[in-house]
């Protein structure tokens, strides 16, 4: 997994906590209540990632958990709905409506792939 976030150093900010420790050492983080670190938290980072390498948009210019607003076949429409579909389960920001593990999306992403062709880049 991804890890969770360090304790911040003084005068660091929220945003600098991205050093991975064993997550028993989470609680606190500031005023952010973090949690452990599990698969679908994974899931959505996957589902990231790969929306940004089919838009090429970068999420992070954009608020966050607005992927739904800007849908892959709008800025790739080689990519195909099955796959898109995928994708867009992967970030469901709701965390009960993402796939819940990796042994669950990957059969449905074989089979999204295996629909048609990746979209070539």
């Amino acid at each position: 997994m991804l890890g969770c976030p360090a304790p911040l150093e003084e005068g660091a900010r929220p945003d600098d906590a991205l050093a991975a420790l064993p997550c028993e050492r989470v609680g606190r983080l500031g005023s952010v209540r973090v949690r452990r670190a599990e698969q679908r938290s994974d899931i959505f980072a996957l589902g990231a990632t790969m929306h940004h390498l089919f838009t090429k948009q970068d999420p992070r210019l954009r608020a966050p958990f607005t992927f739904h607003q800007h849908p892959i076949l709008q800025y790739n429409p080689a990519v195909s709905p099955e796959l898109d579909a995928v994708v867009m389960t992967c970030l469901q920001q709701a965390i009960g409506k993402r796939f819940q593990s990796i042994s669950e999306l990957r059969p449905a992403l074989e089979a999204a792939i295996s629909t048609g062709q990746l979209p070539q880049q």
